[in-house]
């Protein structure tokens, strides 16, 4: 049986993590569901890709935040988020 690699895994300094996968054939996101009365939801993203698929189980403190963006629009709302309300884009 020959063994294939699914994903490569970086970790950078920045704390954010990095996963390559080629060869992708489609993206799920599953239906948030609520796995707390604290008002934990739970979601997962799978990657699949022709060798394997790699699956993302996440947690949020409201569904909605599962929700995927366009790039732009995802950056310029993280932007929106650690900007003060006295700020302005420059």
């Amino acid at each position: 049986m020959t063994s294939k690699t699914v994903a490569s895994v970086s970790f950078r300094d920045d704390r954010s993590l990095s996963v390559d996968i080629e060869d992708v054939r489609a993206i799920e996101l599953g239906a948030p569901i609520q796995v707390a009365e604290d008002g934990q939801w739970f979601c997962e993203l799978i990657v699949r890709g022709g060798d394997g698929f790699v699956a993302l189980q996440l947690l949020a403190d409201d569904p909605s935040r599962f929700k995927v963006m366009e790039a732009d629009v995802a950056l310029e709302q993280a932007l929106d988020e650690t900007r003060g309300p006295d700020e302005e884009e420059g």
